[in-house]
Protein backbone atom coordinates (compact mmCIF):
# COMPACT_ATOMS: atom_id res chain seq x y z
CA UNK A 1 0.00 0.00 0.00
CA UNK A 2 1.08 3.24 -0.61
CA UNK A 3 1.24 6.87 1.20
CA UNK A 4 -1.37 9.35 0.01
CA UNK A 5 -0.45 12.64 -1.76
CA UNK A 6 -0.09 15.16 0.99
CA UNK A 7 -3.17 17.16 -0.76
CA UNK A 8 -5.70 14.02 -0.91
CA UNK A 9 -4.54 13.47 2.66
CA UNK A 10 -5.62 17.12 3.10
CA UNK A 11 -8.69 16.82 1.52
CA UNK A 12 -10.41 13.83 3.39
CA UNK A 13 -9.27 14.70 6.86
CA UNK A 14 -11.24 17.54 5.77
CA UNK A 15 -14.23 15.70 4.59
CA UNK A 16 -13.82 13.14 7.68
CA UNK A 17 -13.76 16.04 10.64
CA UNK A 18 -16.41 17.90 8.43
CA UNK A 19 -18.55 14.59 9.49
CA UNK A 20 -18.02 14.82 13.08
CA UNK A 21 -20.86 17.57 13.04
CA UNK A 22 -23.06 15.63 10.40
CA UNK A 23 -26.48 16.65 11.82
CA UNK A 24 -25.46 20.38 11.14
CA UNK A 25 -24.87 19.48 7.50
CA UNK A 26 -27.24 20.14 4.79
CA UNK A 27 -28.59 17.19 3.72
CA UNK A 28 -27.34 17.37 0.03
CA UNK A 29 -23.88 18.01 1.21
CA UNK A 30 -24.18 15.31 3.49
CA UNK A 31 -25.54 13.01 0.76
CA UNK A 32 -22.82 13.74 -1.73
CA UNK A 33 -20.59 13.38 1.14
CA UNK A 34 -21.85 9.39 2.34
CA UNK A 35 -21.44 6.43 -0.48
CA UNK A 36 -24.74 5.34 -1.28
CA UNK A 37 -23.71 2.06 0.40
CA UNK A 38 -22.28 3.63 3.39
CA UNK A 39 -22.00 1.49 6.44
CA UNK A 40 -20.91 2.42 10.05
CA UNK A 41 -20.50 0.58 12.83
CA UNK A 42 -20.37 3.30 15.93
CA UNK A 43 -18.11 3.29 19.70
CA UNK A 44 -21.56 1.46 21.33
CA UNK A 45 -21.37 -1.31 17.89
CA UNK A 46 -24.90 0.01 16.96
CA UNK A 47 -24.57 -0.16 12.93
CA UNK A 48 -25.70 2.95 10.80
CA UNK A 49 -26.34 3.23 7.40
CA UNK A 50 -26.77 6.28 4.84
CA UNK A 51 -30.49 6.75 5.84
CA UNK A 52 -30.00 6.75 9.23
CA UNK A 53 -27.31 10.05 9.14
CA UNK A 54 -29.64 11.29 6.64
CA UNK A 55 -32.53 11.88 9.29
CA UNK A 56 -32.82 15.43 11.24
CA UNK A 57 -30.82 14.95 14.93
CA UNK A 58 -29.94 16.56 17.84
CA UNK A 59 -26.23 18.28 18.56
CA UNK A 60 -23.84 16.10 19.50
CA UNK A 61 -20.39 17.16 21.35
CA UNK A 62 -17.46 18.00 19.87
CA UNK A 63 -14.68 15.89 18.62
CA UNK A 64 -11.15 16.53 18.78
CA UNK A 65 -8.75 14.08 16.57
CA UNK A 66 -5.46 13.89 16.43
CA UNK A 67 -2.81 11.30 14.45
CA UNK A 68 -4.02 10.84 11.41
CA UNK A 69 -2.46 8.59 8.79
CA UNK A 70 -3.44 6.94 5.32
CA UNK A 71 -2.51 4.78 2.82
CA UNK A 72 -4.26 4.02 -0.36
CA UNK A 73 -5.55 0.58 -0.75
CA UNK A 74 -6.23 0.83 -4.85
CA UNK A 75 -5.99 3.75 -7.45
CA UNK A 76 -9.96 4.80 -5.83
CA UNK A 77 -9.91 4.26 -2.26
CA UNK A 78 -8.48 5.04 0.56
CA UNK A 79 -7.56 4.13 4.34
CA UNK A 80 -7.73 6.67 7.17
CA UNK A 81 -7.19 6.09 10.70
CA UNK A 82 -6.98 8.37 13.72
CA UNK A 83 -7.38 8.53 17.19
CA UNK A 84 -10.60 10.62 18.73
CA UNK A 85 -11.88 12.04 22.15
CA UNK A 86 -14.92 14.46 23.45
CA UNK A 87 -13.67 16.96 26.00
CA UNK A 88 -15.51 16.39 29.50
CA UNK A 89 -16.15 19.29 31.72
CA UNK A 90 -13.01 19.62 33.36
CA UNK A 91 -10.90 19.63 29.99
CA UNK A 92 -10.15 16.01 30.21
CA UNK A 93 -10.47 13.43 27.51
CA UNK A 94 -13.61 11.29 27.39
CA UNK A 95 -14.88 8.95 24.73
CA UNK A 96 -11.25 8.39 23.51
CA UNK A 97 -11.57 6.15 20.49
CA UNK A 98 -9.24 4.54 17.25
CA UNK A 99 -11.52 5.28 14.20
CA UNK A 100 -10.88 3.90 11.02
CA UNK A 101 -12.80 5.13 7.72
CA UNK A 102 -12.64 3.76 3.86
CA UNK A 103 -13.26 6.83 1.11
CA UNK A 104 -13.90 5.77 -2.53
CA UNK A 105 -13.72 8.33 -4.91
CA UNK A 106 -16.40 7.96 -7.80
CA UNK A 107 -17.49 10.21 -10.26
CA UNK A 108 -18.45 13.31 -7.76
CA UNK A 109 -15.66 12.89 -5.88
CA UNK A 110 -14.27 10.89 -2.77
CA UNK A 111 -17.39 9.30 -0.51
CA UNK A 112 -17.09 7.69 2.69
CA UNK A 113 -17.78 3.84 2.32
CA UNK A 114 -17.12 2.62 5.66
CA UNK A 115 -16.24 4.13 8.84
CA UNK A 116 -15.72 2.26 12.20
CA UNK A 117 -15.26 3.62 15.90
CA UNK A 118 -13.54 1.50 18.59
CA UNK A 119 -13.66 2.58 22.19
CA UNK A 120 -10.12 3.44 23.66
CA UNK A 121 -10.65 1.80 27.42
CA UNK A 122 -8.22 2.26 30.18
CA UNK A 123 -7.42 -0.29 32.29
CA UNK A 124 -6.14 1.23 35.01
Amino acid sequence: MQPLPPELLALLQEQETELHRWWQLPPDRLALLLHDDFVEVGLSGTIHDKAVLLRPALAHPAVHTSSFSAEMLTADSALIRYRSWQLAADGSMQRQALRSSIWLQGPTGWQLRFHQGTAIVNLA
